[in-house]
């Protein structure tokens, strides 16, 4: 979708219409250009959609693909619709990225979203993961 090019109404654009007019253009314009930034690839999840982002660390079981859940509060106004891993990796020196594929699974609880399972780590490790829940 494009955005039009016309992005303000000026006084001159009804100038057959009554002088009261100014008084609906300026809020209106002043409410088009929030819009149009918006709208024009400014529009982020922390301000615009309802969403976290939360990171956490845990440690995998020796006996992993055996997983403790991890519980956190969700701090929505809605029910979350997802969860997304935005970034995983091992905590290492050199904070070793994750280079299989790593999935999880979500419910939703109450105030908090649990994780019941990371599927795709390594047993006994310790991870850092950044998740988007929306």
């Amino acid at each position: 979708m494009r955005l039009p090019n016309v992005q303000k109404i000026l006084r001159q654009d009804v100038a057959d219409a009554p002088d009261w007019i100014v008084k609906v253009i300026e809020p209106f314009n002043q409410f088009f250009q929030d819009i149009y930034i918006g709208l024009s690839k400014d529009i982020t999840f922390s301000e615009n959609i309802a969403s976290r982002i939360v990171e956490v660390s845990f440690l995998t079981l020796s006996t992993y693909p055996v997983f403790t859940p991890i519980n956190l509060p969700h701090q929505l106004r809605t029910i979350p619709e997802g969860v997304m891993i935005m970034r995983i990796f091992e905590k290492t020196a050199n904070n070793t990225p994750i280079t299989n594929a790593v999935s999880l699974d979500w419910q939703h609880l109450s105030e908090n979203v649990r994780i019941n399972h990371v599927a795709g780590l390594a047993a006994s490790k310790a991870y850092t993961m950044k998740l988007l829940i929306i």
